[in-house]
Protein backbone atom coordinates (compact mmCIF):
# COMPACT_ATOMS: atom_id res chain seq x y z
CA UNK A 1 0.00 0.00 0.00
CA UNK A 2 1.35 3.39 -1.01
CA UNK A 3 2.45 5.79 1.69
CA UNK A 4 0.54 9.02 2.22
CA UNK A 5 1.98 11.92 0.26
CA UNK A 6 1.39 15.60 -0.23
CA UNK A 7 0.44 16.94 -3.65
CA UNK A 8 2.54 19.83 -4.87
CA UNK A 9 -0.29 21.34 -6.93
CA UNK A 10 -2.58 22.24 -4.02
CA UNK A 11 -0.87 20.96 -0.86
CA UNK A 12 -3.56 18.32 -0.23
CA UNK A 13 -2.54 15.11 1.52
CA UNK A 14 -3.43 11.92 -0.36
CA UNK A 15 -4.00 8.43 1.04
CA UNK A 16 -4.44 5.63 -1.51
CA UNK A 17 -5.99 2.28 -0.61
CA UNK A 18 -5.29 -0.50 -3.11
CA UNK A 19 -8.19 -2.91 -3.67
CA UNK A 20 -6.48 -5.34 -6.04
CA UNK A 21 -7.21 -5.88 -9.72
CA UNK A 22 -10.34 -6.49 -11.76
CA UNK A 23 -10.27 -7.35 -15.46
CA UNK A 24 -6.59 -6.44 -15.47
CA UNK A 25 -7.26 -2.96 -14.07
CA UNK A 26 -6.02 -1.73 -10.74
CA UNK A 27 -8.81 -0.93 -8.29
CA UNK A 28 -8.24 1.71 -5.64
CA UNK A 29 -9.83 4.33 -3.41
CA UNK A 30 -8.33 7.74 -2.81
CA UNK A 31 -8.86 9.97 0.23
CA UNK A 32 -7.87 13.62 0.50
CA UNK A 33 -7.32 15.96 3.43
CA UNK A 34 -5.75 19.26 4.36
CA UNK A 35 -3.48 17.31 6.70
CA UNK A 36 -2.12 13.79 6.64
CA UNK A 37 -4.19 12.95 9.70
CA UNK A 38 -7.40 14.20 8.09
CA UNK A 39 -6.85 12.05 4.98
CA UNK A 40 -6.14 8.97 7.11
CA UNK A 41 -9.22 9.64 9.25
CA UNK A 42 -11.38 9.79 6.12
CA UNK A 43 -10.06 6.40 5.10
CA UNK A 44 -10.74 4.99 8.58
CA UNK A 45 -14.26 6.43 8.55
CA UNK A 46 -14.94 4.82 5.16
CA UNK A 47 -13.74 1.45 6.44
CA UNK A 48 -16.02 1.76 9.47
CA UNK A 49 -19.04 2.78 7.36
CA UNK A 50 -18.54 -0.08 4.93
CA UNK A 51 -18.42 -2.82 7.53
CA UNK A 52 -14.67 -3.06 8.06
CA UNK A 53 -13.69 -3.46 4.44
CA UNK A 54 -13.30 -0.98 1.61
CA UNK A 55 -15.14 -1.79 -1.60
CA UNK A 56 -14.88 -0.51 -5.13
CA UNK A 57 -17.30 2.35 -5.56
CA UNK A 58 -19.84 2.46 -8.33
CA UNK A 59 -19.13 4.94 -11.11
CA UNK A 60 -22.82 5.54 -11.82
CA UNK A 61 -24.53 8.85 -11.24
CA UNK A 62 -27.49 9.54 -9.00
CA UNK A 63 -29.52 10.44 -12.07
CA UNK A 64 -28.86 7.06 -13.67
CA UNK A 65 -29.91 5.22 -10.53
CA UNK A 66 -33.02 7.35 -10.00
CA UNK A 67 -34.13 6.85 -13.61
CA UNK A 68 -34.00 3.08 -13.21
CA UNK A 69 -35.52 3.03 -9.73
CA UNK A 70 -38.40 5.39 -10.48
CA UNK A 71 -39.27 3.38 -13.60
CA UNK A 72 -40.09 0.38 -11.42
CA UNK A 73 -41.28 2.06 -8.22
CA UNK A 74 -44.95 1.55 -9.20
CA UNK A 75 -44.70 -2.07 -8.08
CA UNK A 76 -44.57 -1.22 -4.39
CA UNK A 77 -46.32 2.16 -4.23
CA UNK A 78 -49.73 3.57 -4.97
CA UNK A 79 -49.79 5.28 -8.38
CA UNK A 80 -50.34 8.72 -6.82
CA UNK A 81 -47.37 8.22 -4.48
CA UNK A 82 -45.15 7.06 -7.33
CA UNK A 83 -46.19 10.10 -9.37
CA UNK A 84 -45.29 12.36 -6.44
CA UNK A 85 -41.85 10.71 -6.18
CA UNK A 86 -41.20 11.36 -9.88
CA UNK A 87 -42.37 14.96 -9.68
CA UNK A 88 -40.21 15.74 -6.65
CA UNK A 89 -37.13 14.23 -8.27
CA UNK A 90 -37.68 15.72 -11.73
CA UNK A 91 -38.55 19.22 -10.56
CA UNK A 92 -36.32 19.64 -7.50
CA UNK A 93 -33.70 16.90 -7.24
CA UNK A 94 -32.54 16.17 -10.79
CA UNK A 95 -31.52 19.73 -11.75
CA UNK A 96 -29.11 19.85 -8.80
CA UNK A 97 -27.59 16.38 -8.41
CA UNK A 98 -28.43 14.14 -11.37
CA UNK A 99 -24.80 14.25 -12.62
CA UNK A 100 -23.31 13.68 -9.17
CA UNK A 101 -21.60 10.31 -8.72
CA UNK A 102 -23.59 8.23 -6.30
CA UNK A 103 -20.47 6.81 -4.67
CA UNK A 104 -19.15 10.24 -3.70
CA UNK A 105 -22.43 11.70 -2.43
CA UNK A 106 -21.98 12.97 1.12
CA UNK A 107 -24.32 14.39 3.79
CA UNK A 108 -23.01 17.87 2.99
CA UNK A 109 -24.10 17.39 -0.63
CA UNK A 110 -27.65 16.70 0.55
CA UNK A 111 -27.52 19.74 2.84
CA UNK A 112 -26.42 21.87 -0.11
CA UNK A 113 -29.44 20.66 -2.09
CA UNK A 114 -31.78 21.67 0.72
CA UNK A 115 -30.08 25.04 1.10
CA UNK A 116 -30.30 25.82 -2.62
CA UNK A 117 -33.96 24.86 -2.74
CA UNK A 118 -34.74 27.02 0.30
CA UNK A 119 -32.96 29.96 -1.34
CA UNK A 120 -35.26 29.63 -4.36
CA UNK A 121 -38.34 29.75 -2.09
CA UNK A 122 -39.15 26.05 -2.22
CA UNK A 123 -41.24 25.30 0.86
CA UNK A 124 -39.98 23.28 3.83
CA UNK A 125 -42.74 20.71 3.29
CA UNK A 126 -41.57 20.04 -0.28
CA UNK A 127 -37.93 19.81 0.82
CA UNK A 128 -38.91 17.37 3.55
CA UNK A 129 -40.70 15.19 1.00
CA UNK A 130 -37.69 15.25 -1.34
CA UNK A 131 -35.52 14.26 1.61
CA UNK A 132 -37.72 11.21 2.16
CA UNK A 133 -37.52 10.24 -1.52
CA UNK A 134 -33.72 10.52 -1.60
CA UNK A 135 -33.39 8.63 1.67
CA UNK A 136 -35.50 5.78 0.32
CA UNK A 137 -33.54 5.76 -2.94
CA UNK A 138 -30.20 5.37 -1.15
CA UNK A 139 -31.64 2.63 1.07
CA UNK A 140 -32.65 0.72 -2.06
CA UNK A 141 -29.18 1.35 -3.53
CA UNK A 142 -27.56 -0.09 -0.39
CA UNK A 143 -29.69 -3.23 -0.54
CA UNK A 144 -28.78 -3.69 -4.20
CA UNK A 145 -25.12 -3.03 -3.39
CA UNK A 146 -25.04 -0.05 -5.70
CA UNK A 147 -23.90 2.01 -2.75
CA UNK A 148 -21.80 1.04 0.27
CA UNK A 149 -21.70 2.63 3.69
CA UNK A 150 -24.12 4.69 5.73
CA UNK A 151 -26.98 6.38 3.99
CA UNK A 152 -25.66 9.93 3.43
CA UNK A 153 -29.17 11.36 3.24
CA UNK A 154 -29.94 9.91 6.64
CA UNK A 155 -26.97 11.82 8.05
CA UNK A 156 -28.05 15.10 6.48
CA UNK A 157 -30.01 17.88 8.19
CA UNK A 158 -33.14 18.81 6.23
CA UNK A 159 -34.96 21.97 7.32
CA UNK A 160 -37.30 21.41 10.21
CA UNK A 161 -40.91 21.05 9.22
CA UNK A 162 -44.02 20.54 11.29
CA UNK A 163 -47.25 19.43 9.70
CA UNK A 164 -49.99 22.03 9.97
CA UNK A 165 -52.09 21.56 13.07
CA UNK A 166 -55.13 19.50 12.27
CA UNK A 167 -58.39 21.18 13.19
CA UNK A 168 -61.08 18.52 13.41
CA UNK A 169 -64.74 19.45 13.50
CA UNK A 170 -66.32 19.77 16.89
CA UNK A 171 -69.19 17.43 17.75
CA UNK A 172 -71.67 20.26 17.19
CA UNK A 173 -70.14 21.09 13.78
CA UNK A 174 -70.17 17.43 12.76
CA UNK A 175 -73.83 17.03 13.76
CA UNK A 176 -74.83 20.18 11.88
CA UNK A 177 -72.86 19.11 8.80
CA UNK A 178 -74.60 15.72 8.72
CA UNK A 179 -78.01 17.40 8.81
CA UNK A 180 -76.94 19.73 5.99
CA UNK A 181 -75.69 16.80 3.91
CA UNK A 182 -78.92 14.84 4.32
CA UNK A 183 -81.00 17.82 3.20
CA UNK A 184 -78.66 18.96 0.41
CA UNK A 185 -79.79 16.61 -2.35
CA UNK A 186 -76.18 16.57 -3.63
CA UNK A 187 -75.40 13.40 -5.59
CA UNK A 188 -72.17 12.86 -3.65
CA UNK A 189 -73.29 13.81 -0.15
CA UNK A 190 -73.07 10.16 0.94
CA UNK A 191 -69.36 10.18 0.04
CA UNK A 192 -68.89 13.00 2.54
CA UNK A 193 -70.92 11.16 5.18
CA UNK A 194 -68.69 8.07 4.89
CA UNK A 195 -65.59 10.16 5.62
CA UNK A 196 -67.16 11.78 8.68
CA UNK A 197 -69.10 8.81 10.06
CA UNK A 198 -66.67 6.01 9.14
CA UNK A 199 -63.27 7.70 8.86
CA UNK A 200 -62.69 6.48 5.30
CA UNK A 201 -60.03 7.93 3.00
CA UNK A 202 -61.13 9.71 -0.18
CA UNK A 203 -59.67 7.05 -2.48
CA UNK A 204 -61.34 4.28 -0.44
CA UNK A 205 -64.76 5.95 -0.70
CA UNK A 206 -64.60 6.45 -4.46
CA UNK A 207 -63.22 2.94 -4.95
CA UNK A 208 -66.25 1.31 -3.32
CA UNK A 209 -68.39 -1.08 -5.36
CA UNK A 210 -71.96 -2.06 -4.61
CA UNK A 211 -70.75 -5.58 -3.94
CA UNK A 212 -68.72 -4.24 -1.00
CA UNK A 213 -71.90 -3.30 0.87
CA UNK A 214 -73.41 -5.95 3.13
CA UNK A 215 -76.84 -4.54 3.88
CA UNK A 216 -77.99 -7.38 6.15
CA UNK A 217 -74.74 -7.49 8.09
CA UNK A 218 -74.54 -3.68 8.16
CA UNK A 219 -70.93 -3.75 7.01
CA UNK A 220 -68.82 -2.19 4.30
CA UNK A 221 -65.74 -3.99 2.97
CA UNK A 222 -62.84 -1.71 2.04
CA UNK A 223 -60.91 -3.63 -0.61
CA UNK A 224 -59.34 -1.02 -2.89
CA UNK A 225 -58.56 2.65 -3.37
CA UNK A 226 -59.26 4.71 -6.48
CA UNK A 227 -56.09 6.43 -7.72
CA UNK A 228 -56.02 9.37 -10.13
CA UNK A 229 -52.84 10.45 -11.90
CA UNK A 230 -52.99 13.04 -14.70
CA UNK A 231 -56.65 12.32 -15.34
CA UNK A 232 -56.15 8.54 -15.55
CA UNK A 233 -57.83 6.23 -13.04
CA UNK A 234 -56.62 2.97 -11.53
CA UNK A 235 -57.23 0.90 -8.42
CA UNK A 236 -54.71 0.00 -5.74
CA UNK A 237 -55.01 -2.29 -2.75
CA UNK A 238 -54.59 0.56 -0.28
CA UNK A 239 -51.74 2.04 1.75
CA UNK A 240 -51.11 -1.20 3.68
CA UNK A 241 -52.59 -4.63 4.23
CA UNK A 242 -54.52 -3.18 7.17
CA UNK A 243 -56.20 -0.69 4.84
CA UNK A 244 -58.32 -3.59 3.59
CA UNK A 245 -60.87 -3.95 6.36
CA UNK A 246 -64.53 -4.29 7.25
CA UNK A 247 -66.34 -1.29 8.65
CA UNK A 248 -69.46 -1.62 10.75
CA UNK A 249 -72.13 0.79 9.56
CA UNK A 250 -74.33 2.77 11.90
CA UNK A 251 -77.70 4.30 10.98
CA UNK A 252 -76.08 7.53 9.72
CA UNK A 253 -73.88 5.76 7.15
CA UNK A 254 -76.57 3.21 6.21
CA UNK A 255 -79.12 5.94 5.55
CA UNK A 256 -76.62 7.86 3.42
CA UNK A 257 -75.83 4.78 1.32
CA UNK A 258 -79.54 4.14 0.97
CA UNK A 259 -80.05 7.65 -0.38
CA UNK A 260 -77.20 7.10 -2.81
CA UNK A 261 -78.69 3.81 -4.05
CA UNK A 262 -81.95 5.55 -4.91
CA UNK A 263 -80.29 8.05 -7.26
CA UNK A 264 -77.50 5.91 -8.73
CA UNK A 265 -78.25 6.11 -12.47
CA UNK A 266 -75.13 4.32 -13.72
CA UNK A 267 -72.60 2.16 -11.95
CA UNK A 268 -70.23 1.73 -14.90
CA UNK A 269 -68.28 -1.43 -15.75
CA UNK A 270 -66.67 -1.44 -12.29
CA UNK A 271 -70.03 -1.31 -10.45
CA UNK A 272 -68.82 1.69 -8.46
CA UNK A 273 -71.09 3.23 -5.83
CA UNK A 274 -70.00 6.75 -6.73
CA UNK A 275 -69.73 7.63 -10.42
CA UNK A 276 -70.36 10.52 -12.76
CA UNK A 277 -73.63 10.70 -14.70
CA UNK A 278 -71.84 8.82 -17.47
CA UNK A 279 -70.86 5.99 -15.10
CA UNK A 280 -67.15 6.87 -15.00
CA UNK A 281 -64.99 7.29 -11.85
CA UNK A 282 -65.29 10.63 -10.06
CA UNK A 283 -62.40 13.07 -10.51
CA UNK A 284 -61.21 14.55 -7.23
CA UNK A 285 -60.81 18.11 -8.46
CA UNK A 286 -64.36 18.20 -9.84
CA UNK A 287 -65.74 16.61 -6.68
CA UNK A 288 -64.00 19.07 -4.39
CA UNK A 289 -64.82 22.23 -6.36
CA UNK A 290 -68.36 21.47 -7.46
CA UNK A 291 -69.63 19.42 -4.54
CA UNK A 292 -67.54 19.33 -1.36
CA UNK A 293 -66.73 23.04 -1.09
CA UNK A 294 -70.31 24.16 -1.86
CA UNK A 295 -71.50 21.74 0.86
CA UNK A 296 -69.07 23.30 3.35
CA UNK A 297 -70.38 26.74 2.44
CA UNK A 298 -74.00 25.62 2.81
CA UNK A 299 -73.19 24.27 6.29
CA UNK A 300 -71.41 27.47 7.30
CA UNK A 301 -68.12 25.64 7.88
CA UNK A 302 -64.67 27.15 7.17
CA UNK A 303 -63.67 26.76 3.53
CA UNK A 304 -60.24 25.62 4.75
CA UNK A 305 -61.71 22.28 5.85
CA UNK A 306 -60.34 19.49 3.66
CA UNK A 307 -62.08 16.22 2.87
CA UNK A 308 -59.32 14.39 4.77
CA UNK A 309 -60.07 16.54 7.83
CA UNK A 310 -63.36 14.67 8.16
CA UNK A 311 -61.37 11.47 8.71
CA UNK A 312 -59.39 13.25 11.43
CA UNK A 313 -62.65 14.48 12.94
CA UNK A 314 -63.96 10.89 13.06
CA UNK A 315 -60.79 9.68 14.79
CA UNK A 316 -60.74 12.54 17.28
CA UNK A 317 -64.39 12.05 18.24
CA UNK A 318 -63.75 8.32 18.73
CA UNK A 319 -60.78 8.84 21.02
CA UNK A 320 -62.45 11.61 23.02
CA UNK A 321 -65.21 9.15 23.86
CA UNK A 322 -62.73 6.75 25.37
CA UNK A 323 -62.55 4.27 22.48
CA UNK A 324 -59.31 2.28 22.77
CA UNK A 325 -56.50 3.34 20.44
CA UNK A 326 -56.30 -0.21 19.03
CA UNK A 327 -59.98 -0.18 18.09
CA UNK A 328 -59.66 3.28 16.53
CA UNK A 329 -56.57 2.12 14.61
CA UNK A 330 -58.46 -0.83 13.14
CA UNK A 331 -61.38 1.38 12.11
CA UNK A 332 -59.00 3.84 10.41
CA UNK A 333 -57.03 1.11 8.64
CA UNK A 334 -53.69 2.10 10.20
CA UNK A 335 -50.93 -0.49 10.03
CA UNK A 336 -50.44 -0.32 13.81
CA UNK A 337 -51.88 1.46 16.88
CA UNK A 338 -48.53 3.24 17.19
CA UNK A 339 -49.36 5.28 14.08
CA UNK A 340 -52.72 6.28 15.55
CA UNK A 341 -51.00 7.19 18.82
CA UNK A 342 -48.45 9.38 17.01
CA UNK A 343 -50.94 11.18 14.78
CA UNK A 344 -53.43 11.84 17.56
CA UNK A 345 -51.02 12.18 20.47
CA UNK A 346 -52.60 15.50 21.46
CA UNK A 347 -55.96 13.77 21.94
CA UNK A 348 -54.44 10.75 23.71
CA UNK A 349 -52.48 13.11 25.94
CA UNK A 350 -55.68 14.87 27.01
CA UNK A 351 -57.28 11.52 27.78
CA UNK A 352 -54.30 10.48 29.87
CA UNK A 353 -54.69 13.67 31.86
CA UNK A 354 -58.34 12.87 32.46
CA UNK A 355 -57.44 9.30 33.47
CA UNK A 356 -54.84 10.48 35.97
CA UNK A 357 -57.30 12.97 37.46
CA UNK A 358 -59.87 10.18 37.83
CA UNK A 359 -57.50 7.76 39.58
CA UNK A 360 -56.13 10.58 41.73
CA UNK A 361 -59.64 11.44 42.90
CA UNK A 362 -60.35 7.77 43.62
CA UNK A 363 -57.20 7.42 45.75
CA UNK A 364 -57.82 10.47 47.94
CA UNK A 365 -58.79 9.35 51.47
CA UNK A 366 -61.38 12.13 51.76
CA UNK A 367 -63.41 11.09 48.71
CA UNK A 368 -66.91 9.64 49.31
CA UNK A 369 -65.83 6.24 48.00
CA UNK A 370 -62.97 5.96 50.48
CA UNK A 371 -65.04 7.28 53.41
CA UNK A 372 -67.85 4.80 52.76
CA UNK A 373 -65.33 1.97 52.61
CA UNK A 374 -63.94 3.02 55.98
Amino acid sequence: MAKPFRRKSDGQWVVIASLGYKDGKRQRRVFYGKTKREAEEKKADAIAREGGRLRVRSTGTIGEFMTGWLAEVDRGLAPTTAATYRLLWTKHGAPLIRNKRMATFEPDDANNVYRQLAETNVGAATIAKLHCVLHRAFEVARKRRSFFGDNPVGLADPPSYRSPERKPLTLEQAQHFLVTLERSGDRYEAAVVLALACGMREGEVFGLRWGDANWLGKQLSVRRSLQEVSGRFSFSEGKSEHAQRKISLGPVALDALGRRRKIAEHTGPDELIFTTLAGTPVGRTVFRRRHFQPLLKKAGLPMTVRYHDLRHSFATLLLLRGIATKVASEALGHSSPAITQRIYQHVVGDLQGQAMATIDAALRPDTPAMLSAA
